[in-house]
């Protein structure tokens, strides 16, 4: 099904492509949704091209938007200016070049120029020029100006000297087993 008007009401159904001006989905599956400003509710799309969605109880897999307003969602990679997690919302991967604020949400890669705010939040990995958090966990943090009382598993520092750890293991575990599989042909 695919839609060109100025406002598409989609509910209870399944839906190949949508592309309007404005777009209301409810409990509803679509593969592509593409418009200027959308709102979806218990609803799932795989790709969703728009300037403004609001998303409540929605899963998203890869998003590009200018902002975006989820409340209780799961996103997979979003792409956005502004950005805006709420109650439960959870992302994998966040790139925004405007203003995050997390509240009681998570996201496992948040890169952003500015976290605005960050309350009761869960965070993997943060690299941001400013970040401002409260009562909130982050694994590692590299940012050039940090708010708030924030205690990250890995500082820039740590994130750098665990990368070289790790790259160092990785290249010992390498030669090893290059050395291995010349051992093994030189057998044969």
């Amino acid at each position: 099904m695919s839609e060109s008007n100025e406002t598409t009401n989609v509910s209870d159904t399944s839906v190949r492509d949508i592309f309007s001006k404005h777009a209301d989905v409810k409990r509803s599956s679509v593969r592509e949704l593409h418009g200027d400003s959308i709102v979806t509710e218990q609803s799932a799309a795989t790709n969703v091209i728009a300037t403004d969605i609001t998303a409540r109880q929605t899963a998203m897999a890869q998003v590009t938007v200018t902002t975006l307003n989820a409340t209780s969602s799961a996103l997979a990679y979003t792409q956005a200016t502004n950005v805006n997690l709420y109650a439960g919302s959870q992302a994998i991967a966040v790139v925004a070049t405007g203003e995050t604020r997390l509240d009681q949400s998570a996201a496992e890669v948040l890169i952003a120029d500015n976290v605005t705010e960050v309350k009761s939040s869960a965070l993997g990995v943060v690299v941001a020029n400013n970040v401002a958090m409260r009562d909130s966990t982050v694994g590692i943090l590299i940012a050039r100006n940090v708010e708030g009382n924030v205690s990250p598993q890995l500082d820039t520092r740590g994130a750098i000297i665990a990368g070289a750890v790790a790259g160092a293991v990785l290249s010992v575990v390498m030669v090893a087993t290059n050395l291995l599989v010349l051992r093994q042909r030189k057998h044969r």
